[in-house]
């Protein structure tokens, strides 16, 4: 039997002969027409019980291989006629998916081909344009699914957390640790994007958007706790949001290692730009215990501290 790299969700078991299970419910259907590019129809696992950290793509907590309870073959074996034809559009996908990467991360987007991409993932030419339209449209699909599955890391600590402060602090936290996952994907189609086309930036700047929603709705709930802590302007979080997106990229292209390391600073800053002076000197004195927002404000420029409201 032809061996094959298999990746499981929720410890799937194998199947006899120790060839991967590759099994998805009846009413499961994949739309492998090439309108369909985002985001590669595949469940985002997010949990903590996520694939650990390894070769290829397993390890970054939205793995193509993982299709809800369904054991994808990363690797297709020779004469694939006795498996569902979904699973084999889902291992296609997700070989495209690591092609598209390594291209780009290899080349940058503009000088990365359609070749260069199914040389990477060993698919057909003709399979590639069964999927997606062009390299565009691949790129895209796979841009989407990284940012949102960055997005939902966000997301739910921020919703599950007890203490609002805290929460942040986790949540960039949680944020920066997939990019550290994330690897070369985060170079390819995050570093990447706004370098691309206008369809792959507006791509980028929706979701740019979606992190700064995620973030003015989390200081809704801080001024809904503490109502005195004042309004903050549009442009306060337009620069916010262009500052932490801004610093992002530059230490994606600059190779640099463990950013969760940094997710203290950066939710400094963050509380400092939205007027949460108490919890931005917290922070910054490596504290937990957070009391007033607004209980101790550093006067930029002038080194002096104005005591502030609750």
């Amino acid at each position: 039997m032809t061996s094959q790299r298999t990746a499981k969700v929720r410890a799937r078991p194998r199947a006899a002969g120790g060839a991967a299970a590759a099994r998805i419910p009846a009413s499961r259907s994949v739309d492998a027409s090439p309108a369909s590019i985002s985001p590669l129809d595949v469940a985002v696992d997010t949990s903590a019980n996520a694939s650990p950290a390894g070769n290829g793509i397993a390890g970054l907590g939205f793995d193509p291989l993982h299709a809800g309870s369904v054991a994808v073959p990363r690797r297709l074996p020779r004469g694939v006629g006795g498996l569902p034809h979904d699973v084999v559009i889902l291992s296609q996908r997700a070989r495209l998916v690591e092609g598209t990467a390594q291209a780009v991360a290899d080349k940058g987007y503009a000088a990365a081909t359609v070749a260069d991409i199914i040389g990477h993932a060993g698919v057909s030419r003709t399979t590639f344009y069964q999927l997606f339209r062009d390299k565009e449209d691949c790129f895209l699909a796979c841009f989407e699914w990284l940012a949102r599955a960055q997005l939902a890391v966000v997301t739910e600590v921020l919703e599950q957390a007890d203490d609002l402060a805290i929460g942040m602090v986790d949540g960039l936290r949680a944020y920066l640790s997939r990019i550290d996952a994330d690897g070369r994907y985060a170079r390819a189609f995050i570093a990447e994007a706004q370098a691309a086309t206008p369809r792959v930036r507006e791509a980028f700047d929706a979701a740019s958007g979606r992190l700064d929603a995620v973030i003015r709705g989390w200081f809704d709930r801080v001024r809904a706790a503490h109502p005195s802590v004042p309004a903050c302007t549009g442009v306060t979080h337009r620069l916010l949001q262009a500052a932490l997106e801004g610093h992002v990229i530059a230490s994606i292209r600059a190779g640099e290692r463990e950013l969760a390391a940094q997710a203290s600073v950066i939710a400094a800053l963050v509380f400092a730009a939205l007027g949460l002076y108490g919890w931005a000197e917290t922070v910054r004195q490596g504290g937990t215990a957070f009391g007033a927002p607004r209980g101790s404000a550093a006067v930029v420029g002038t080194g002096t501290r104005a005591r502030g409201g609750s």
